[in-house]
């Protein structure tokens, strides 16, 4: 799109480079691709499940500055921000397999004779199907071995998580987790003042934390795929949502249907299923083809 004659928006990286699936896009944070998602489902879905998902600072008054915008609500730039603790339990919707989970300070408190004192049982809510949740799952998982959050990697568990980088390195984020637990790592200041490095640098430091929280854990293992996913052409999908238009020409030459969607796919058809597991949501979500142009 254009902005003041300006393209918008642009990416880290110089150019474009066209069609990609999700997870690719995903993998090496191209904004378009998240921009042209974001124009699909609308304001009002991303609020609604931002929400559900915890976040409480979305700005929706239209009278002033708000976040009813792609800069806000695709790409991160939100009014007030978001809080790093408010990632961390968003973030843990995905290897809780769609359930969310308020996050907590204490569970119980005793006095000295073993008595309870407090107790607090944190209160949980499906927000995504646990397909949609294994899906994404498995995409944060190939950030990590595949994309630009290579940094956060650990020996000890297998890591899950995504990188963030404002204009000009005015803040530098990386929000991930383990089987175990999750975990969000923001490097800014009150001002903003450029870094002098990135994401890169808060994914090292969520390395260093999280490598120390699960020492000596058994290595983990997240839940195993659902029965409503699907592996078609080495990628997940919710079962239904892949369209003919990606299947191999000899599949779809004798339909005269035409799909109201269509899909990621740059690949050569295979059967082969991708090297980490993912899930999916309580209304099947729509495959879309992702062009980064």
């Amino acid at each position: 799109m254009t902005q003041g004659g300006r393209t918008w928006p642009k990416n880290w990286y110089s150019g474009y480079r066209g069609h990609m699936t999700l997870r690719t896009a995903v993998e090496q944070s191209v904004n378009v691709c998240a921009v042209k998602t974001y124009q699909q489902v609308g304001p009002e879905f991303t609020i609604e499940q931002l929400k559900k998902m915890g976040i409480t600072t979305v700005v929706e008054d239209k009278d002033g500055a708000n976040d009813l915008n792609p800069a806000a609500l695709a790409l991160g730039g939100m009014t007030k921000g978001v809080s790093p603790l408010e990632m961390a339990a968003a973030y843990g919707i995905f290897p809780n397999e769609g359930l969310y989970t308020e996050p907590v300070a204490y569970t119980k408190i005793t006095n000295s004779n073993d008595e309870i004192i407090l107790e607090k049982t944190p209160e949980t809510t499906e927000v995504l199907n646990e397909g949609v949740a294994f899906i994404m799952r498995d995409i944060l998982r190939s950030v990590v071995t595949n994309g630009l959050g290579s940094t956060a990697s650990f020996g000890g568990q297998p890591v899950c998580g995504k990188t963030g980088t404002t204009n000009d390195n005015f803040d530098a984020w990386f929000v991930g987790f383990t089987p175990q637990y999750s975990c969000a790592v923001w490097l800014g200041n009150d001002i903003n003042i450029e870094l002098t490095q990135g994401s890169a640098s808060a994914a090292r430091l969520w390395r260093t934390i999280m490598s120390k929280v699960c020492a000596g854990l058994p290595y983990g293992q997240y839940p195993s795929k659902p029965s409503n996913v699907e592996s078609i052409n080495g990628e997940y999908y919710i079962k239904g949502t892949y369209s003919k238009v990606a299947l191999p020409t000899s599949e779809t030459e004798t339909s005269s249907e035409i799909p109201t969607t269509t899909v990621p796919t740059t690949t050569v058809p295979s059967s082969s299923e991708p090297t980490t597991p993912t899930s999916s949501p309580t209304d099947p979500v729509t495959p879309i083809i992702l062009e980064d142009d």
